[in-house]
């Protein structure tokens, strides 16, 4: 998270938040911070999918 400096929040869901960021080069990217302490495997794995979208 060093990397990036947060420009505002987006949202909040029922897992977790988006915010915006940007990283040293000036480029803009979502990020989404996700609690999975309380998740099942199922939605872990689900997460892990969305990662790789």
């Amino acid at each position: 998270m060093n990397k990036y400096e947060k420009i505002r929040d987006i949202g909040k869901g029922n897992y977790g938040n988006t915010i915006l960021v940007r990283d040293k080069k000036n480029d803009h990217y979502v990020m989404k911070i996700i609690n999975i302490s309380q998740m099942s495997q199922k939605e872990k794995r689900q997460c892990l999918k969305e990662v790789e979208v």
